[in-house]
C-alpha cells in the first residue's frame, strides 16, 4: 500500500500535513488554525476513507490552533477479543510444535537405529 497516495488527499490542503499508521488505523494530523476538523474529514470522506474525530478527553484531540489532531479509527482492538485470539492461537500452535518435535525426534532414532544395524551386520559379516 503506497502511504504517499493515501495521505496526498489530506496534504492538498494548505499547510496540512498527515502521517498514516496502518498498525493502529490512524492518521496523525497537522494543520493551520484556517483548517477546520470538518474540512479534514471531508477531504478524507472524498477519498474513500471513514473519519471521525476521537472524543475529547482521550488525548487524540488538540483544538483548532493546537494544531495536531488525530482522526480515530474505524474500530478499535478489544482487549477481550485478542486476547481470545492469542488463547486460539496458543491451543492451534502447541500441538502443531509437539508433533512436529515428535516426528524429528523418531525419524532421528530410526536413522540411528538403522545405522547400528548396519554396522552390526558388517560386524558379523567381517
Amino acid at each position: 500500500m503506497n502511504v504517499e497516495w493515501r495521505t496526498r488527499a489530506l496534504s492538498k490542503l494548505d499547510g496540512v500535513t498527515a502521517t498514516v499508521n496502518f498498525a493502529t488505523e490512524t492518521v496523525q494530523v497537522s494543520f493551520p488554525a484556517g483548517v477546520s476538523a470538518g474540512d479534514l474529514i471531508s477531504v478524507v470522506d472524498e477519498a474513500g476513507y471513514t473519519a471521525a474525530l476521537p472524543p475529547r478527553g482521550s488525548g487524540g484531540w488538540v483544538p483548532p490552533g493546537g494544531g495536531s489532531p488525530g482522526v480515530a479509527p474505524r474500530r478499535q482492538a478489544q482487549p477481550d477479543a485478542l486476547r481470545r485470539r492469542l488463547l486460539v492461537s496458543l491451543a492451534l500452535a502447541i500441538p502443531v510444535v509437539v508433533l512436529a518435535m515428535v516426528h524429528a525426534t523418531r525419524v532421528g532414532a530410526d536413522t540411528q537405529l538403522a545405522q547400528m544395524a548396519r554396522l552390526v551386520t558388517e560386524a558379523q559379516a567381517g
